[in-house]
Parts: structure tokens; C-alpha cells; sequence
């Protein structure tokens, strides 16, 4: 590709389109001629490992809305960002790229399945804010559906498949202890001794920030749990 020109005409693309795919996919070593939109470019595997791995391409990219939101809505290109150091490091760096990321139910399922992307997320407070702040957040208010259902009489299950955001309940108690998160692993004695609600205070404690590297949950988080008012954020 060294040496060849670049043509901008973009026959019904708009100009800044053509820009932008041209751009992006002249830095990674594509040929920029190749591609019509930003989906098509997301639709190809080879490609978009070439843009997911090549820091200036992706730097690119991530800095434009219309370009993260065709990619954070592929499997594809959601695939090759994932696995992708360079190209998570981008993602976290810009707020356009992370918002779409995060914003995204088939961007998260690609973080979710990559080791790569969800150490990326989880181990820098940028990414943990903007899992806190996605719309994809959701609260779970019955995880103690009857008082002193779970405490004295076995554990609760509650199965889910992503981050553990945010625990609470609702008492002045902390009564609320996660046994088991990530990858079904039992977590440690001093992390079981009713921690995952704050002592004296029924607003929620904050798992994700203080539990990092215990937040993501494969199949299902197991617990006890007391008041009615025990609840949880999950993503």
C-alpha cells in the first residue's frame, strides 16, 4: 500500500465516511478502496484484526461515534477489538469508544468473553465508571424474596452472566455475603464475612470498585442473605 494515492470520491458515501473507512483502513495495512461503510468494515474478520492491532487505525476510530457504534454493534468487529490489548486501551482512552462500548449489549458480550477486555474495563477506574454509568445496568430488588429465607437455611443462587456492580441491604445490618462470583470460585474467608453490604448503612456498597478482580460472574453468584431489602446491580 506504500505510495498509493488516496481517492476521497465516495460515490452515495458521505465524504466524511469515506474519510474515516479510508483513513483507518489505509493505516492498518488494508486496502482502503476496499470497503463501502463503516458496517462492512465490521463485518470483516481479517480486517478488523488488522484495525483491532494496529495503534493509530484504532486510535482513529475510536474517536468517532458513527464509526464505534457500527463497531460495537458487530460480533465481528466486537470480537477483534476484544481480543485486542491495543485496541482496548483505546477504547478506554476515548469516552466515545467506551460509551459505545458499554452502551452495547453485543459489545459487552464480547467483553465478556475475553480475559483481554474484561481486565482492560474492570482494571482501570475509567472503564469501571463507565460500567457503572451504562444503560445496561440492571437491579435485581428480590434476592431475598422472604425474611430470613437464605441466612439460616442454605445459600441463594441468582444466575447472570457479566459484572457484579453494586450489593445493598438495605438495613443497618450488613447481612449479605457473596460466597462465590467469577467463574463460579469460591472467594476468599476475609471476602465472605458479610461484606457485601456496608455496616450501618442501606445504600449500596460499590463491588465493582472495591472488588475488581471478583467481579465477573460466568453462570451465577451464590450468597446469604436476610432482609427483604437485599438487592444488587449487575451488568
Amino acid at each position: 500500500m506504500a505510495g498509493k494515492l488516496l481517492n476521497f470520491s465516495g460515490g452515495g458515501r458521505t465524504s466524511s465516511e469515506v474519510t474515516l473507512i479510508r483513513a483507518i483502513t489505509f493505516l492498518a495495512g488494508v486496502d482502503p478502496d476496499k470497503h463501502q461503510t463503516y458496517d462492512d468494515l465490521a463485518a470483516d474478520a481479517e480486517d478488523m484484526a488488522k484495525v483491532a492491532a494496529n495503534h493509530g487505525a484504532i486510535v482513529v476510530a475510536a474517536d468517532y461515534a458513527d464509526v464505534m457504534t457500527a463497531f460495537a454493534a458487530s460480533q465481528t468487529a466486537m470480537a477483534a477489538v476484544a481480543a485486542s490489548q491495543t485496541a482496548m486501551a483505546a477504547v478506554i482512552a476515548s469516552p466515545v469508544a467506551l460509551n459505545a462500548v458499554v452502551s452495547s449489549q453485543t459489545a459487552m458480550a464480547a467483553v465478556w468473553a475475553s480475559a483481554t477486555a474484561r481486565s482492560a474495563v474492570t482494571g482501570s477506574a475509567t472503564g469501571r465508571n463507565a460500567l457503572k454509568a451504562s444503560p445496561l445496568v440492571r437491579e435485581n430488588t428480590s434476592i431475598c424474596p422472604t425474611q430470613d429465607k437464605y441466612w439460616n437455611s442454605g445459600f441463594g443462587t441468582f444466575a447472570f452472566k457479566g459484572f457484579l456492580i453494586a450489593t445493598k441491604c438495605g438495613n443497618s445490618d450488613n447481612a449479605f455475603t457473596i460466597r462465590s462470583v467469577v467463574d463460579s470460585k469460591i472467594l476468599t474467608s476475609d471476602m465472605q464475612t458479610r461484606n457485601a453490604a456496608v455496616k450501618n448503612n442501606t445504600g449500596y456498597y460499590d463491588w465493582l470498585e472495591h472488588n475488581p478482580n471478583d467481579s465477573y460472574v460466568q453462570e451465577h453468584i451464590t450468597y446469604w442473605a436476610y432482609y427483604t431489602t437485599t438487592a444488587i446491580k449487575y451488568l
